[in-house]
């Protein structure tokens, strides 16, 4: 049974600061763990995760990412995105993919040990999806859009949240304050800044 271990940390932000909640996974090849959670907004809806994947396999002929997957009611339509293995590179890149199209989008490349973020926003039919990396400063770095993203069209209303990683080791930050999802982890993340 993996023991979730959340700690609360405190990052700097031009806007205010960010409450993130941190949990490690580490899932051998061939395997996967996921969890889910249920979306409480109706529309113009966002969540920002940030993973730090340290491992993803790309020896064996199973995939390997850490990735979200925003899903409908009835779980046959999603949007999943996050970091997956390119096996013919051998290295971790940005993918985004959605059952309407079934098609696969490479945003850019990454690296293991990387610090990268994720800002999914719907509103009506429409999405985006922003990819966000430290920026280093003099004394200090700051979290910035790094300019890779994607925009679509739903055909879906989403209605939950998982994250699903498949072969790799990854530490997952949950950003309670820049989303609006849960209420709860709002009122969590507005309790740690006070």
């Amino acid at each position: 049974m993996k023991i979730l271990v959340f700690i609360f940390c405190l990052i700097a932000h031009t806007a205010g600061a960010q409450t993130l909640f941190s949990s490690e996974h580490d899932t051998p090849a061939g395997k996967a763990e996921l969890n889910s959670f249920l979306v409480h907004c109706d529309d113009d809806c966002y969540f920002t995760m940030f993973l730090q994947v340290q491992r993803l396999d790309f020896e064996s002929s199973s995939e390997s990412g850490a990735m979200y997957r925003v899903w409908n009611e009835n779980r046959d339509r999603y949007i999943l995105f996050g970091i997956d293995a390119n096996k013919d590179k051998k290295e971790a890149q940005i993918a985004i993919v959605s059952s309407k199209d079934g098609e696969k989008h490479i945003l850019g490349a990454s690296e293991l040990g990387a610090f990268e973020g994720f800002r999914f926003e719907w509103k009506g039919l429409s999405y985006e999806l922003k990819n966000l990396r430290s920026v280093p400063y003099e004394n200090y770095s700051k979290i910035e859009d790094s300019g890779l993203g994607f925009k679509g069209e739903l055909d879906f209303e989403p209605h939950s949240i998982e994250y699903l990683f498949l072969g790799t080791k990854v530490t997952q930050f949950v950003d309670a304050t820049s989303q609006n999802i849960n209420p709860e982890w709002k009122n969590i993340g507005s309790e740690q800044v006070d």
